[in-house]
């Protein structure tokens, strides 16, 4: 049972009636973000900025979708709704649809997704893992890809502007080679483009580059996000997910896990089962908004100053686990410390999630000794002298790239150790937990 949560001024997933929302949660139901979603019925839109903008009967209403997905069947809630149920089909299912917009944005799209911290059980979402199990976080900040048409273009291509290098560069649509930045050159060669279409497309994060946080997939699932969006094809998380992975293993054939994409494309806090590398499924971690905020404020994301090539790591990590990995003790160990940091977060354990990413990143440093290097190493110390809870290197590891740090709830401290680390070099990144994955409008 998937319900979608649509929008309307002062009334949204937090204002839903708590006693409903507890028993559809029970029932195993999903509740999937209102900001970026929507259906159609027949060759009307029912979504608009901000998420799900309604216009049934001419009148903004609040409405309920409840769809059955063995049995595809539609129930309808609204306070003032007159709308064909059997007109509704699952694939009317989409990431977002344009909808009713008063404002000036014709020709221009954007797109913004998440970045992942914390990612406890990586390594298991590998190729030569075969099969894994990831708790991971999506987190701010962005990453923000905007696209317009050309007007007036006599001649095909495909502006690209990379904001935070300042580099700017054109791509022919009708002949994509891949140049200096060969990850959005292949991203927009999967999408299939018109050969001759004319876009300009900027693509910004606050995120640095290299830091083991995920940013890359995120460009990828942005970018496909909006690239598909603007193309009329409507795609799911899930299929922007794949897509995006494909990207980098298929057509840049670099060493990928998976759970970056997921995290991207789906946001929130993930517990990720791949079933057989690269097929997954993702299982939201559902916890109160208390809970959720004092995660929040207990959390930092540190970049140490140096950037990392996780693919490098990779083949560096795959070379010592040998042809046995998939059974190793130690991706065997990462495993089961995903599904213990899920249990630890539904129960509101953070000194347990501490310990736990504590334990991941000492398997990180036993797959091999370059993976928590001396900058990680010296970040650590740091931060015990202000009594955190834990640390998790993030990512592969290495020589470069950032690391989250799980406070024990003091927010003196946590800014004093903040300070403390950026006073060695280091770089304290602001962020928050992201409810809601990759959105396009």
């Amino acid at each position: 049972m998937i319900i979608i949560l649509p929008w309307a001024p002062g009334w949204g997933p937090d204002s839903f009636d708590r006693k409903h929302s507890h028993e559809t949660e029970a029932a195993g139901t999903r509740t999937l973000p209102y900001a970026g979603m929507g259906f159609r019925t027949g060759s009307r839109s029912y979504c608009g900025p901000g998420g799900i903008v309604q216009k049934l009967n001419n009148s903004l209403t609040r409405t309920l979708v409840h769809i059955n997905t063995k049995s595809a069947h539609v129930s309808i809630f609204a306070e003032s709704a007159a709308i064909d149920q059997s007109s509704l089909r699952m694939d009317d299912l989409v990431v977002s649809e344009r909808g009713p917009m008063n404002i000036e944005s014709k020709g221009r799209v954007n797109a913004v997704a998440p970045i992942r911290i914390c990612d406890i059980g990586g390594w298991t979402d590998t190729w030569f893992a075969k099969r894994g199990a990831i708790f991971n976080i999506a987190v701010y900040p962005y990453v923000e890809v905007q696209l317009s048409e050309k007007q007036g273009s006599e001649k095909a291509s495909i502006a690209v502007n990379l904001e935070n290098f300042n580099w700017s560069y054109v791509v022919d649509p009708g002949n994509i080679s891949y140049g200096p930045h060969p990850l959005i050159d292949a991203a927009i060669d999967s999408i299939g483009l018109a050969a001759n279409i004319s876009l300009e497309v900027n693509i910004f994060s606050l995120a640095p580059p290299g830091a083991s946080t995920g940013t890359s997939a995120a460009v990828a699932v942005a970018l496909i996000a909006a690239l598909s969006f603007f193309a009329g094809n409507r795609l799911t998380p899930y299929e922007i997910a794949a897509l995006a992975h494909s990207v980098e293993t298929e057509k840049l054939h670099l060493q990928c896990g998976i759970q970056d994409q997921m995290s991207s494309a789906f946001g929130g806090i993930n517990f990720i089962q791949m079933q057989q590398f690269p097929h997954a499924s993702v299982s939201p971690v559902n916890i109160s908004n208390a809970l959720w905020w004092e995660l929040e404020s207990r959390l930092s994301l540190v970049y140490i100053g140096t950037p990392h090539s996780s693919s490098e790591i990779h083949k560096k990590v795959i070379a010592e686990l040998g042809d046995d990995a998939d059974s190793d003790p130690r991706l065997e160990k990462l495993r089961r410390f995903a599904e213990e940091a899920k249990q630890s977060v539904l129960r509101g354990d953070f000194a347990r999630l501490g310990k736990i990413m504590d334990l991941n990143t000492d398997v990180q440093r036993e797959l091999h000794e370059g993976l928590v290097c001396e900058q990680f190493e010296k970040a650590i110390e740091t931060s015990r002298r202000f009594d955190v809870y834990g640390c998790k290197v993030n990512g592969a590891g290495g020589d470069g790239g950032s690391i989250t740090i799980l406070g024990n709830g003091d927010a003196v401290k946590k800014r004093r150790m903040e300070d403390a680390l950026a006073k060695e070099g280091m770089r304290p990144i602001p962020i928050y937990l992201s409810r809601y994955g990759v959105r396009v409008w």
